[in-house]
């Protein structure tokens, strides 16, 4: 990620997140984390600090996943580009905070997080109805 090592955790905000989403993510970032699925799980398991955010992470893949498909299309690209940016984060190790810290490696990896899905409530919630009509 460019300038990542250049801010500090306290300057995460709603707009970095948007900012670096919609800089950051494109076709091409959305189709390579879609082929990164069970790495991006992985980062969510059961002794990462990351596991409380699992099922977001899910709807996240399988949303990003859609939309690369072309099967779910009736979403801002920004929400997607947000998403996106939430699932490259977490894959990357050297980030604000580098991975391999013990207890506080992915506290930026969780705050990302939280961002985005407060950003994207709304559309995941649009999303879940779309798959239980079934459409």
């Amino acid at each position: 990620m460019a300038n990542k090592g250049k801010i500090s955790v306290r300057e995460l905000t709603m707009d970095y997140v948007k900012d670096r989403a919609m800089d950051e993510i494109t076709p091409v970032v959305l189709q390579e984390i879609v082929d990164h699925r069970d790495d991006i799980l992985k980062e969510c398991s059961e002794d990462s600090l990351l596991v409380h955010f699992k099922e977001d992470v899910e709807i996240y893949l399988d949303i990003v996943t859609d939309y690369v498909k072309g099967e779910y299309t009736a979403i801002p690209f920004e929400a997607v580009a947000i998403m996106g940016f939430a699932l490259k984060y977490i894959l990357d190790e050297e980030d604000i905070i580098h991975d391999s810290i013990p207890c506080h490696g992915q506290l930026d990896d969780a705050i990302i997080m939280l961002y985005s899905i407060h950003l994207t409530k709304k559309e995941v919630l649009k999303y879940k109805e779309y798959k239980e009509r079934g459409i």
